[in-house]
């Protein structure tokens, strides 16, 4: 690539950080504070930093794969395992695709309650897809001046509710900290490492850099410890703001009003406030879902052409726009279906979505120290993470009724299917 397109290392921070700081942060508050009161804080230190051999892992097999994603990774060991790693991330992905045009919908709905307080949440997410996959099949991408509209939409809220925090701290909260059993913890881990998903998508810019042997290592390490940062500071002030009077406080969507009441201004402020940060946090919630949907696409579209779905050429046929126009609408009969089949329940979702990722970590994971036949410690670090967050993930579906583990499981037999149907037929 020529030097005058390649990217600065401030710039791959700042990429990076936007790839990983999702809506996920928002939609966790309430969940977190009420299973850990103010420790919430600590759960995205002890994930982030859990996290690291596994991103040290990915920043070396991107190095290795520059192109071909998980598929790749995994296919030199068998395309069996490449299948699976690149159909569960998808899958996974479009679960949190679904989520994020579901808390959309919620804070839409809030924002413009006379328009839209009577339509049901499940059909307003519905509308957003159905308009997304038209711009999909546009191949309408989203420009650098929208991407750091979406960083910025991120952002304010955040340090907003960190300001806040900060005004409102009060030590003998802080202090008070629950006694948390190993269970509770390992069962609300997942919606920690949903936050932090993405980081594998930050190691692929790194080919995109000035020096990348020196400056990527740089920049995923560098934002990925500031990310850390920010969640713990952000989830540990909040939680403070919500433990006194967590149990009035049932949604996400209902926090963010009664952090805005704890600003010592008038009642008219303190109502465009809560607008202002209904509209940044909906606005980045579409724009992640936006991204998501995009992107995903390409991995359903890899399969297709290495003859692993069903209907293969079309799949693997790009329209006029250059877009595979029918794996996009696959995207959104999943999307539909998840939405469907979950109601929209955001735990439930991310559960899906989280375990989905893990397992393909898992398998690249595996991947990459069958390359370095088993004898690399860092490879054998990111097992022990990955085999710690896959416990967490069934831990954590299991008190909530196995909803999402059946749901998971139905997308892996699914594929299954697919894949051996696939085989015998070529």
């Amino acid at each position: 690539m020529n030097n005058a397109h390649k990217i600065s290392l401030r710039s791959a921070i700042l990429i990076n950080l936007n790839i990983m700081a999702g809506a996920g942060i928002f939609v966790n508050v309430v969940d977190i504070t009420k299973a850990l009161s103010t420790a919430g804080g600590l759960l995205y230190l002890f994930v982030g930093l859990f996290m690291f051999p596994l991103v040290f892992t990915f920043a070396k097999l991107v190095n290795i794969y520059p192109v071909g994603g998980f598929y790749a990774f995994a296919r030199p060991m068998s395309p069996l395992l490449g299948f699976f790693s690149n159909w569960m991330y998808f899958f996974g992905k479009l679960a949190s695709a679904s989520l994020l045009l579901f808390v959309a919908a919620n804070f839409l709905k809030q924002l413009l309650p006379s328009l839209l307080g009577h339509v049901d949440a499940l059909l307003l997410s519905i509308g957003i897809l159905a308009f997304f996959i038209y711009l999909n099949f546009l191949n309408v991408r989203i420009g650098a001046i929208i991407q750091n509209c979406f960083f910025a939409a991120k952002s304010v809220p955040m340090l907003l509710m960190i300001a806040i925090g900060v005004y409102c701290f009060d030590v003998n909260i802080i202090s008070s900290l629950v006694d948390v059993s190993a269970t509770t913890f390992m069962a609300t881990l997942p919606l920690a490492l949903y936050c932090f998903s993405g980081f594998e998508s930050a190691c692929s810019i790194s080919r995109q850099m000035y020096n990348p042997e020196k400056n990527a290592p740089k920049a995923i390490f560098y934002s990925f410890f500031s990310i850390i940062l920010l969640y713990v500071a952000f989830q540990t002030l909040v939680s403070m703001m919500l433990a006194p009077h967590i149990g009035s406080i049932t949604t996400y969507t209902e926090a963010y009003p009664y952090f805005i009441s704890l600003i010592p201004t008038t009642a008219w402020l303190q109502a465009k406030l809560t607008t202002l940060i209904s509209f940044l946090i909906g606005f980045s919630a579409m724009g992640a879902a936006y991204g998501l949907l995009f992107s995903n696409s390409w991995n359903l579209f890899t399969l297709a052409q290495n003859k692993h779905t069903f209907a293969q050429q079309q799949i693997s046929t790009l329209n006029k726009h250059g877009v595979p126009a029918t794996a996009v609408l696959v995207e959104g009969l999943f999307c539909i279906f998840f939405l469907l089949a979950t109601s929209g329940n955001k735990i439930q979702l991310l559960q899906i979505s989280t375990l989905g990722c893990t397992m393909t970590y898992t398998i690249s994971t595996i991947a990459f120290l069958h390359l370095n036949k088993w004898s690399n410690i860092t490879g054998l670090l990111s097992l022990v993470t990955c085999s710690g967050f896959i416990v967490a993930c069934v831990i954590s579906s299991i008190q909530h009724n196995f909803i999402a583990l059946h749901l998971f499981s139905f997308m892996v037999a699914l594929g299954a299917v697919m894949y051996y149907w696939c085989k015998k037929n070529r």
